[in-house]
């Protein structure tokens, strides 16, 4: 906490400016990163807690939208 790190999109991508052309692609490596890459090890630790406590067997129960 409290300090800044640098993670490359892409290999090299320190060295790569985001362009008119290549913004699109940028927005996409940024989300995917944000909402898969960065949160892996919270997301880890919630499920594992989470099955610790209900049995993972009961979520058969339920189908995706409830």
């Amino acid at each position: 906490m409290g300090k800044i790190v640098t993670h490359e999109l892409v290999p090299g991508g320190k060295a790569v400016q985001v362009t008119n052309e290549n913004k699109i692609n940028y927005i996409h490596l940024m989300a995917h990163f944000r909402m898969h890459l960065q949160i892996k090890d919270q997301t880890a630790s919630f499920i594992k807690g989470f099955r610790s406590i209900i049995n993972p067997d009961w979520l058969t129960l339920f189908s995706t939208p409830e």
